[in-house]
């Protein structure tokens, strides 16, 4: 036997689940010009005397002038709905980030 059921509003909106694209982004420093590989991680962030947190972690590749790799790592808390204009935002703030070069 199949039951119908109609979603409402409210039950949408619960369900919130947030979902981070899974490709790298290359970018170019907005300063030193330099190219960049961006990509985003989820994880947990916990102080002291607090309960783990969900978080948005933004890694940074890029070479320095010796050919070495390094990479730069930005936390971000979890957002409740994430949005293209969310994720424009982290990669902009990637792009222009400080550098060690």
């Amino acid at each position: 036997m199949f039951e119908a059921h109609t979603l409402y509003s409210t039950e949408l909106h619960t369900a919130s689940a947030v979902v981070l694209p899974i490709r790298r982004y290359q970018r170019f420093h907005l300063k030193q010009l330099i190219p960049l590989s961006i990509w985003f991680v989820e994880g947990t962030t916990q102080c002291a005397g607090e309960s783990p947190k969900r978080a948005v972690f933004v890694y940074t590749e890029y070479c320095d002038q010796q050919g070495n790799n390094r990479a730069v790592c930005q936390c971000y808390p979890y957002p409740e709905f994430l949005l293209q204009q969310t994720i424009e935002n982290w990669l902009k703030q990637a792009a222009s980030r400080p550098l060690q070069v």
